[in-house]
């Protein structure tokens, strides 16, 4: 039997798990992360210290009534930007108190953990933040030409 466990409640769990140093594991929806995640994975995320949050980590933050996990784009002092990679324009400016962990690994749906913190992931992280929006438009358009037509 699936139970479904309002919003609030869920978000309040997860910020009480993380306050207790633990890491906890958290199923995203939704394709703004693209083409990094599919969507369906389970991150896992945790606590953090405020000078991990560097530009190209993965962060779990509240945003108004709702969390995003997005990654981190800008830092100047306490004030970040985020943004999804399967974003072009939109961002969110956030400020270190806002984030509730950093995404350290994911679940793939087969059961494989996989690390944000590999030198593959970093190199990843690295050409993506990097790349001119236009080409992220392409890769962005051919990535769901691949995905849809599977």
């Amino acid at each position: 039997m699936e139970t479904n466990i309002p919003d609030e409640a869920y978000y309040n769990c997860i910020d009480d798990i993380l306050a207790e140093g633990k890491d906890v594991e958290v199923r995203i929806n939704g394709a703004s992360m693209r083409p990094y995640w599919r969507g369906g994975e389970k991150l896992i995320a945790s606590p953090f210290k405020p000078d991990e949050l560097q530009c190209g980590e993965i962060v779990i933050f509240r945003f108004g009534e709702k969390y995003i996990v997005h990654r981190i784009v800008q830092r100047s002092g306490n004030n970040l930007t985020t943004r999804g990679d399967g974003v072009l324009k939109k961002r969110e400016n956030i400020t270190v108190d806002d984030v509730k962990g950093i995404v350290r690994a994911y679940i793939k749906p087969n059961g494989k953990i996989k690390s944000t913190q590999t030198l593959a992931a970093k190199i990843y992280r690295e050409l993506w933040l990097r790349l001119p929006p236009k080409i992220k438009g392409y890769i962005l358009r051919l990535y769901g030409l691949i995905v849809v037509h599977r």
